[in-house]
């Protein structure tokens, strides 16, 4: 074996390996970095910036070769944002399909392998790369790569990004049939995925990838399997920081977490409860014990009745987004379903201008009233808040549509990458401020003994 292989080291699986990007910013004295990589993200720019911070490089001394795919996802924002940082060069000539990251100081470190500047390469993908320490014979080498790429390329200029920014539109009609694409070609465990890894950069998020993946069609309806069962009590710990931050707030509205600490979130596992499937998990906040096993409307039948029969306010998370929700009925025996519509729709005909009126003061925030079952056509009303409805009347629509059988909810949906849910305070922030906003149309439609 040569003395030189004494000095490599091969990664591919982080958890086994390290993280390369650790490595790659644990070198000391560094002058130049020389980047080669068919692609990059916003997530690889980050990487670059954490670099520069680390070895308070020069932007005149950061050389970076991309190819002319290099990003279908704003590639002109991405340009924008390197030049500030970096000289930028497109591969115009050439395919380039290296990924080359090159070190230059005291002494001299290389990078090389499969890993694109993105965040798949660095993060999620299988990859193969090595580090080894060149020798001023190699080093000479690389810089004959390295001058080979300059010679096939344009330096970005402002034509060029705005070359790049006359294609937003067709590139997001492309990347859009490219996603569709990429979700068949996962293959037959994940075509049916609700979206791919790298449709939102959630890295600095609370909640990550991995928390929505684990409600995944393909995920719901795992039980016994260690990774499913790892990811949900992992989400469960983070419903439960968010709890712990936001209830004293809460209780000053009157409304409280289950009593029994094991219930304060939805339950974690397949069972008959929940259909045998975790599609989502939430915590939800109501009535207290006391109202709960007074019977005081429904005599014995209402002691008998759990936490979810009876209506909530709850924060949650799903395949999709964070939610927070106005949880009013679940399909059969709704203590406040047959409050409301009880003796001939008496409550609610009382209630019906007060709800309606307060329902205007909810306009602008993207509520949305979903009453909907579970049977094979998967029947669903819509009441959206916002919308240019015939009516504005919330209550003609809840005695026209509302009814045993169907699950009755306000819920407001948060995209996984956006900013209002970004960090745990962004998230209790919201949570507060919408429980606030929705209590007072809470007591007008839920029975609350006295």
């Amino acid at each position: 074996m040569k003395e030189v292989d004494f000095f490599m080291k091969y990664y591919w699986d982080k958890s086994v390996n390290g993280s390369l990007e650790k490595e790659m910013l644990c070198f000391s004295s560094i002058n130049y970095l020389y980047i080669a990589t068919a692609y990059i993200s916003l997530k690889g720019i980050k990487l670059v910036k954490k670099m520069i911070e680390v070895y308070h490089l020069k932007r005149d001394n950061i050389i970076i070769y991309l190819s002319n795919e290099f990003s279908l996802d704003q590639p002109h924002v991405i340009l924008k944002e390197l030049v500030e940082i970096s000289k930028v060069y497109i591969v115009e000539n050439k395919l380039l399909h290296a990924k080359v990251y090159f070190f230059k100081g005291e002494n001299a470190h290389l990078i090389f392998g499969s890993s694109n500047l993105t965040s798949g390469g660095f993060k999620s993908n299988l990859e193969f790369n090595c580090i080894h320490y060149p020798t001023i014979e190699e080093e000479q080498n690389i810089k004959c790569f390295f001058d080979y790429c300059k010679e096939n390329a344009d330096e970005v200029s402002c034509s060029l990004i705005k070359y790049y920014e006359d294609l937003s539109k067709e590139l997001r009609d492309y990347r859009k049939m490219e996603s569709k694409m990429k979700i068949k070609l996962k293959g037959f465990k994940k075509q049916n995925d609700e979206f791919l890894e790298d449709k939102y950069e959630l890295d600095d998020f609370f909640f990550k990838y991995e928390d929505y993946e684990t409600f995944f069609k393909r995920n719901s309806s795992m039980n016994n399997d260690r990774l499913s069962n790892v990811r949900r009590e992992n989400v469960q710990r983070k419903l439960k920081d968010i709890h712990i931050k936001v209830m004293n707030e809460i209780h000053k509205l009157n409304l409280w977490e289950h009593w029994h600490p094991n219930n304060l979130t939805s339950l974690i596992y397949p069972n008959l409860t929940n259909k045998n499937r975790v599609n989502w998990m939430g915590v939800r906040y109501g009535k207290g014990e006391v109202e709960i096993k007074k019977g005081h409307l429904f005599g014995e039948r209402d002691s008998l009745e759990s936490f979810s029969k009876h209506a909530c306010l709850q924060y949650n998370i799903n395949s999709l987004s964070f939610g927070i929700c106005l949880f009013f009925a679940v399909p059969n025996e709704s203590i406040d379903r047959d409050y409301l519509y009880g003796k001939g729709l008496e409550i609610l005909n009382e209630q019906k201008v007060k709800i309606n009126s307060y329902v205007e003061t909810l306009m602008g925030y993207g509520f949305k009233w979903i009453i909907e079952n579970e049977d094979e056509n998967n029947t669903q009303f819509i009441y959206d808040i916002d919308g240019k409805n015939a009516e504005k009347d919330l209550c003609a629509f809840l005695q026209k549509y509302d009814r045993e059988g169907f699950y009755s909810y306000m819920s407001l949906n948060y995209e996984p990458s956006d900013m209002r849910i970004k960090t745990i305070d962004n998230i209790c922030e919201e949570v507060i401020n919408k429980f606030k906003l929705l209590k007072p149309l809470y007591d007008l439609i839920v029975y609350r003994p006295s």
